[in-house]
C-alpha cells in the first residue's frame, strides 16, 4: 500500500495467526526497512498480528522523483491513518521521529522505541568514543564519502562502523545485512543536517502505552536517558534492559526483546 505521499507499507504476516493486530515498523532515514526485517520475521511467528514494514518516500527501496524530506512527518502520520490504531515499532533515529510527533499519540494503539533517545545529549558522549576508538579503515571511508557522497560510500563507511552497533558475536550476522541493505546517503543527510541538531521529544506519552527498549552493551544510546528521567515513570511506559546486547538487541538477545514485545502487546491482542 501507498500513503497520498508515496510512503510505501509491505506487509509481513504469519497465515496462521488471526492478524488482530497491525505493527507499522519505522526505520532509520537511510536505511529503509529491511534493516528491521529480521525483527519483523521474529516476531510474527510470536504475535498474533501483521507486520507492516514502512518506507518513506524515496528511501530505501521505495525510490521517488522530486520528493522533500522535510515531509516525513507527513508521510508517517499518512501511514498511521492508513491502519487500525497500529502499534509503531521504531529503532534509533526512526523512534526519534516517532517522539517529534505529537499528533501519532491520537493516532496509534502504542509506541515500541528500540535503541532510541528523547534529545540528542547521547551524540557528544558517542563522538568522543568513536573518536577514541577510531580505526583506519573508518578514516579512510569517511574521508571518502566526504569527498564523494554517495550510498555506496555510505555503506562501506557503516560497514566499517559497524563495531558500535553490534557485539562481536553478532557483528558477522550485521555485516551481511548492510551489505545488502537499500542504503540512501540522501535520506540520511537530510536527516544530518536538518533533524538531528534540533530534535527533542515533543511529546512523552501520558496515556498511550509505550514500551522502551535498549541494549545493555548499546556504546551509541543508553537506556539511561530515560531510565534516570523521572519524566518517563509512568504507568503506562515500560522500560526493559536487554542483557548482553548492542544497538540492534535482537541480533544478540532476541528472546529477551520478543518476550518484552509479547509482553507489551498481549494487553492489545484480542480474544
Amino acid at each position: 500500500m501507498y500513503t497520498k505521499s508515496g510512503a510505501r507499507l509491505q506487509s509481513v504476516s504469519n497465515e496462521d495467526m488471526k492478524n488482530n493486530l497491525n505493527c507499522l515498523f519505522v526505520p532509520s532515514p537511510g536505511l529503509g526497512s529491511e534493516s528491521l526485517v529480521l525483527l519483523a520475521t521474529l516476531l510474527k511467528e510470536q504475535i498474533n498480528g501483521t507486520m507492516w514494514m514502512l518506507d518513506y518516500p524515496n528511501d530505501g527501496s521505495n525510490i521517488s522523483d522530486n520528493y522533500n524530506f522535510a515531509n516525513s512527518s507527513q508521510a508517517l502520520i499518512e501511514a498511521s491513518e492508513m491502519l487500525d490504531y497500529p502499534i509503531l515499532l521504531a529503532h534509533s533515529t526512526g523512534a526519534m521521529f516517532v517522539q517529534s510527533i505529537p499528533a501519532l499519540e491520537q493516532l496509534t494503539s502504542g509506541l515500541i522505541l528500540i535503541a532510541t533517545a528523547p534529545n540528542m545529549s547521547w551524540k557528544n558522549e558517542f563522538n568522543k568514543h568513536m573518536q577514541q576508538n577510531m580505526t583506519p579503515e573508518i578514516e579512510h571511508w569517511a574521508n571518502k564519502y566526504a569527498i564523494a557522497p554517495s550510498d555506496d560510500a555510505l555503506r562501506k563507511v557503516i560497514i566499517a562502523s559497524l563495531q558500535f552497533s553490534f557485539m562481536p558475536n553478532s557483528l558477522a550476522a550485521g555485516m551481511e545485512v548492510f551489505a545488502n541493505l537499500p542504503i540512501n546517503h540522501k535520506a540520511a543527510e537530510w536527516s544530518d543536517h536538518n533533524f538531528d541538531p534540533v530534535y527533542e521529544a515533543k511529546f512523552i506519552p501520558n496515556k498511550l502505552p509505550c514500551l522502551i527498549i535498549c541494549g545493555e552493551f548499546d556504546q551509541i544510546i543508553s537506556l539511561k536517558l530515560y531510565s534516570a528521567n523521572p519524566k518517563y515513570h509512568r504507568d503506562n511506559i515500560l522500560i526493559r534492559l536487554i542483557n548482553g546486547a548492542g544497538h540492534y538487541p535482537w541480533f544478540d538477545n532476541s528472546t529477551a526483546v520478543i518476550n518484552a514485545v509479547k509482553e507489551f502487546v498481549t494487553k492489545f491482542e484480542l480474544h
